[in-house]
């Protein structure tokens, strides 16, 4: 994956093409890009796309010269209607092993609320030990579909969900092994809330000084 270099969200420039999005992109100065279907009105996950869109992303990020070293594959991993997790965990699965075509290095994914109505709305569940195996058993045909492409998957800490802070990341990277295909992405306002910031030093300094491995 590029290091040093300044990417953006691809979805904040929403367009109809990805030839259209690219050139937003290029226009606003960024060399790269995280991928995201919404960011041309698909579904994140993919949902009936065949390969041959993936290769016109592909070509239309080359084209463009932008980096393409990231897209999204995120949901509710821990969605309390069984039959909707089921569903969107098989997409997931399919949409991590064409990730390659993309030429993406890493699937990004959210860790999930019970909240049954909003993804990024916490709930009270969020911490407690079910939630936390629902998490393992959604990941573990993820994970596997990642070590088959040979693409890493970056687990994003969010104050509303399950993974909420440098903790419960290292515990979950702990439980999944050294040699599982994940990794952690640091975004710190997802670690905030508006009851928390006003710590948002101190909070964001912890997270830093006990990340994995330090």
């Amino acid at each position: 994956m590029p290091a040093g270099r300044l990417g953006i969200f691809a979805r904040t420039f929403r367009r109809a093409t990805a030839a259209e999005v690219c050139a937003a992109v290029g226009a606003a100065g960024y060399p790269l890009a995280h991928w995201n279907f919404a960011a041309i009105g698909l579904p994140t996950l993919a949902d009936g796309v065949g390969p041959p869109v993936f290769d016109e992303v592909r070509a239309a990020f080359e084209a463009a010269g932008l980096g393409l070293p990231s897209m999204s594959a995120t949901f509710n991993v821990i969605d309390p209607d069984l039959d909707a997790r089921a569903a969107l965990t098989r997409r997931a699965v399919r949409l991590i092993g064409l990730a390659p075509l993309l030429g993406a290095e890493v699937v990004t994914l959210c860790t999930g609320t019970r909240d049954p109505a909003n993804m990024w709305r916490a709930h009270q569940d969020n911490t407690s030990e079910p939630a936390w195996r629902d998490l393992l058993a959604t990941l573990e045909p993820l994970l596997a579909s990642a070590a088959d492409a040979g693409v890493l998957l970056g687990i994003e800490p969010e104050a509303a969900n399950v993974v909420r802070d440098a903790p419960a990341a290292a515990r979950l990277l702990a439980e999944l092994g050294a040699d599982a295909p994940v990794g952690i992405v640091f975004d710190p306002a997802n670690l905030l809330s508006p009851a928390t910031v006003d710590r948002q030093e101190a909070i964001l300094c912890f997270q830093v000084r006990n990340r994995p491995g330090r």
